[in-house]
């Protein structure tokens, strides 16, 4: 089963329309090169998130962050030009896979290009003319380069509003029925399929265009139109073939559903879909890369081993035959000091050149060393003539000895080889989990201080004033229920109940969030008073004449008082596993006991004198030492979790370990 792509132009209609309004008005916080995409970090009306770009491929918000952020020369210029900018309009032209993202910064009016076409660019323009691109190309039909106006690849026609007779004649283009629709229609093989599976033609999709009647062209259009239609309806769904994703779409499948019995999962929103399916090939490229410069390590390393291991054997040899020929002097004693004698006289008497002739046991010799070279038991045996043959007997004794010490440490390197290089063996397997786990999404509640009850419930708390408004304003339901710290600088802390009524364990977990968070925690306090209410008692409308500012609200009625709650945090790794965004890592917080069953590990913080950066690092050391599950964590996601400077009381072994 061949694996999609890239998005047709059904995802590209369907995906802009989804997200143009949440678009539009955002703010570019900064833009990164990921590797083959790029990266616009947006701040939205549902808080920060990524746009991703794949010229040729793709282009959606995402959850999910970056693995690798980069700085390109096209980054660079993006970056310089449109960061801090405001998006004014997001668009696409005609029946196209190009999206244009209108960008206003300092009164001038840019335009991101997002090309989804086979060969296509990503393109900054100003005033329609090309500022600068991924990359530049003079084409048959068009030139992307700077200072040329941005001009549109050739169209295609859009079947949609294409007259019945039109289709009929442009289906002819294909040497049979999907080829004439894909060709002549200017649609994908996947949506060609598709309508084609609707319309009960599937079964003859291999004759002849020119064989199918009117009616049945009709019923194809008319297929056709339905699934744009439906296309625009905001839902996803993935397509899994075994543990793989291979296609989605913003209708539901039938063909793969029905003919191919594939497992269709449905997402709330199409963007859902398109972020899942491209997340998950980048987490397969980033492992096929990290185990290929693995397997790259591992091939050098054992090369390193095998030239180790000739070193070792050639040393040894060299001391074994520099030992023999110290014994061989040895046993020859008498008779190599006679030629030494022999040698030495006719050298200070004669000279040099005379010593083979006068010395007719010497078989060579190198004035220039000092050395003769000798015959003994048919071995040559170089002598300097300059130590005597007690002298020549320690030097060979030395050399064996030097060669036996070079063996050794040749050994000790190969033993040292051999170890990295099971470490690195079993690198790899942590590395193929720390991928995995460490590209993750960041659902919509992940901006707030949170924690998921016990009962299932969710809780969010405010991280400022201006997330203390948007709780209150935006996410406080009438049947919710409202914490707050009894102390001035507290953060709204919501239980979204569902409709349902919260037992007293999740509104003393919810406690622990409000009490933690609070200012009372940087004060040093050991514990704090947290009150509740429900969600109809509390309101942004002031009393008559009075002013409620920025995060400030009014409780009406009764509160429900939790007295002494402690200022003890719990801080731990969760490991999830989800249908769709599969296996991934994160940070929890909450009390002891409910991130000990839910965490790989965990500590526990009250308040002290550790700065949170510092504490971060030494926490995630400890749960590190404690844990072999190959964590993907970094020190900041475990900073914004952190209510202020602490103290680490211990750390501990998790319910949940990996």
């Amino acid at each position: 089963m061949k694996r999609k792509k890239s998005m047709t132009v059904f995802d590209i209609i369907a995906w802009t329309n989804e997200n143009r309004e949440l678009i539009i008005g955002s703010r570019i916080n900064n833009i990164y090169y990921a590797g083959g995409y790029w990266a616009l970090k947006i701040l939205t009306k549902d808080g920060k998130k990524f746009l991703k770009i794949e010229p040729g491929k793709r282009i959606h918000l995402s959850l999910y962050e970056p693995y690798r952020k980069s700085i390109d020369k096209f980054t660079a210029f993006l970056r310089k030009h449109v960061r801090g900018g405001i998006i004014k309009n997001l668009k696409y032209p005609s029946f196209e896979r190009i999206v244009f993202i209108d960008i206003d910064k300092s009164g001038k009016k840019y335009r991101l290009i997002a090309e989804i076409l086979p060969r296509g660019f990503v393109i900054l323009t100003l005033n329609d003319t090309i500022l600068y691109a991924n990359k530049f190309a003079e084409l048959r039909d068009r030139v992307v380069k700077p200072r040329h106006i941005y001009q549109m690849p050739p169209s295609g026609i859009n079947p949609l509003i294409t007259e019945i007779g039109g289709l009929e004649k442009l289906m002819h283009r294909g040497k049979d029925l999907v080829r004439g629709i894909i060709y002549g229609w200017n649609l994908p093989g996947e949506i060609a399929e598709e309508i084609l599976y609707r319309a009960g033609l599937y079964e003859v999709k291999t004759i002849k265009p020119q064989a199918i009647n009117r009616d049945d062209l009709e019923v194809l259009k008319d297929e056709l139109i339905k699934l744009y239609k439906e296309s625009l309806h905001g839902k996803g769904y993935l397509i899994k073939y075994g543990d793989l994703y291979v296609s989605f779409t913003p209708y539901y499948p039938r063909i793969y559903s029905e003919l191919h019995e594939m497992n269709i999962i449905e997402t709330p929103k199409f963007n859902n879909a398109v972020d899942t399916f491209f997340s998950t090939l980048e987490k397969e490229e980033i492992k096929k890369y990290e185990e290929k410069s693995i397997e790259a390590e591992i091939a050098r390393i054992k090369k390193s081993i095998e030239e180790q291991e000739k070193i070792v054997n050639r040393y040894r040899e060299l001391s074994r035959r520099y030992n023999e020929v110290a014994t061989l002097i040895a046993t020859n004693y008498e008779y190599v000091s006679e030629i030494l004698e022999c040698v030495n006289k006719v050298r200070k008497e004669i000279s040099w050149e005379q010593v083979k002739k006068h010395c007719n046991k010497v078989y060579d010799y190198d004035a220039s060393r000092g050395t003769v070279t000798i015959l003994l038991d048919g071995k040559e045996i170089v002598l300097d003539v300059r130590s005597g043959v007690d002298g020549n007997i320690m030097n060979f004794y030395r050399l064996a000895g030097e060669y036996r010490a070079k063996a050794d440490r040749a050994l000790k390197s190969i033993k040292e080889l051999r170890e990295k290089l099971k470490q690195i063996s079993e690198k790899a397997i942590v590395i193929s989990r720390r991928v995995e786990a460490g590209i993750k999404p960041r659902l919509w509640y992940e901006r707030f201080h949170w924690l998921i009850t016990s009962e299932g419930l969710l809780v969010i708390a405010g991280r400022d004033a201006n997330q203390n408004e948007a709780i209150v304003r935006r996410y406080l339901d009438k049947k919710d229920v409202f914490l707050h710290a009894d102390i001035h600088g507290a953060p709204a802390t919501v239980i979204k109940t569902r409709g349902k009524i919260p037992g007293e364990k999740s509104i003393h977990e919810a406690s622990v969030i409000a009490a933690c968070y609070s200012r009372a925690w940087k004060l040093g306090f050991g514990e704090i008073d947290v009150y509740w209410v429900r969600g109809e008692q509390v309101s942004k409308k002031p009393p008559s004449g009075e002013y409620l500012g920025k995060g400030a609200f009014m409780i009406y009625g009764k509160k429900n008082y939790i007295r002494h709650v402690k200022l003890e945090l719990a801080i731990g790794i969760e490991e999830v596993y989800d249908e769709i965004y599969g296996r991934y890592q994160r940070v929890i917080v909450g009390p002891n006991e409910l991130i000990k069953d839910r965490a790989i590990a965990y500590t526990l913080i009250v308040p002290g004198r550790l700065t949170p950066s510092k504490a971060a690092k030494r926490i995630l050391d400890l749960i590190n030492k404690i844990t072999n599950t190959g964590l993907m964590i970094k020190v900041e996601e475990i900073v914004e979790r952190l209510p202020g400077p602490l103290d680490i009381i211990g750390v501990e072994k998790g319910v949940k370990q990996g």
